[in-house]
């Protein structure tokens, strides 16, 4: 299993970076930061638009199952969305599964957000106009970040932001992993895989990770008193289903929600493929509901 996420993490790695070449916002300073976790130090990944006066800033959590994906993967689509919203963006290089198993990645998740939280004024951030953004596994991780800040009794942040988010375990059986689970960029196979990597193994049925509220976020008791959320699903993708209901469970909670789904599209639409006509429609109505949602 090791050996298997270290080759699809080269390939993913390499492949992203090539769609990004011709068109990263290189006029969007980076800088790297490390940020203590529990137990360790991780990397984020700083992009900050033209201005000097603190700005509204967005940490975001890439995708790719718990077990894929990189600052540098990501470095072309987080520009992009400094660019576009001009707010800043700080990237968070959580740890990895197999190697760093359940609950490390929702964990880091935390800290890193409440390392900027609390650091605000260290990277110019505005620390009353901070967001989670975050794609997949990553959509999973800023929703988990909202629940626990909720729980924690922290109203830092403004807005969550959930790109076909995974919210459930594959367990749950949705319709979408069987009728859209072949033939698109991410398969019910890939997914099924990425969760085995991330959970304990086997036993993770036994022990309750599938319905731990660091694991999936639509199994947490209360969704109430939650900040807005914008979740976008792909129609042509096998977290459609989980994705719906989500945005579903949380209007049903009395949280402000809006939800776009994208007729035709497929999982990774946002970011992946480097600046497709589907990724600026995805980014250009984040951008309008960061505006005017929130």
């Amino acid at each position: 299993m090791k050996l298997k996420a270290v080759l699809f993490r080269k390939g993913f790695d390499f492949a992203l970076p090539l769609f990004w070449r011709k068109h990263k916002a290189e006029h969007i300073n980076s800088e790297d930061i490390n940020v203590a976790v529990h137990g360790a130090n991780i990397t984020a990944r700083v992009y900050t638009p033209p201005g000097d006066s603190p700005k509204p800033t967005i940490v975001y959590y890439h995708g790719g199952g718990f077990v894929i994906g990189s600052l540098n993967a990501y470095d072309g689509c987080c520009r992009d969305l400094a660019d576009k919203t001009g707010y800043q963006v700080v990237s968070v290089d959580y740890r990895l599964a197999p190697e760093h198993r359940f609950p490390t990645a929702a964990e880091d998740a935390i800290a890193a957000f409440e390392w900027v939280r609390d650091n605000a004024a260290s990277i110019n951030a505005d620390p009353y106009k901070l967001y989670v953004c975050g794609d997949s596994a990553g959509g999973n991780l800023a929703a988990v970040v909202a629940l626990a800040m909720r729980d924690k009794g922290s109203d830092a942040i403004k807005g969550q932001v959930l790109i076909y988010p995974v919210t459930e375990h594959y367990s749950k059986g949705r319709e979408s992993y069987i009728s859209k689970g072949k033939g698109y960029a991410l398969s019910a196979s890939q997914m099924r895989w990425f969760w085995d990597s991330y959970l304990t193994d086997s036993a993770a049925l036994k022990q309750g990770q599938t319905e731990h509220p660091l694991a999936t976020p639509s199994c947490h008791a209360d969704h109430s008193n939650l900040p807005p959320a914008f979740v976008l699903t792909a129609e042509n993708d096998p977290l459609h289903d989980e994705g719906v209901a989500y945005a579903e469970q949380l209007r049903a909670a009395g949280c402000q929600v809006q939800h776009t789904d994208y007729p035709g599209y497929a999982h990774g639409f946002i970011g992946v493929l480097g600046p497709t006509e589907q990724h600026d429609k995805g980014v250009a109505d984040i951008v309008a509901w960061l505006k005017t949602s929130v």
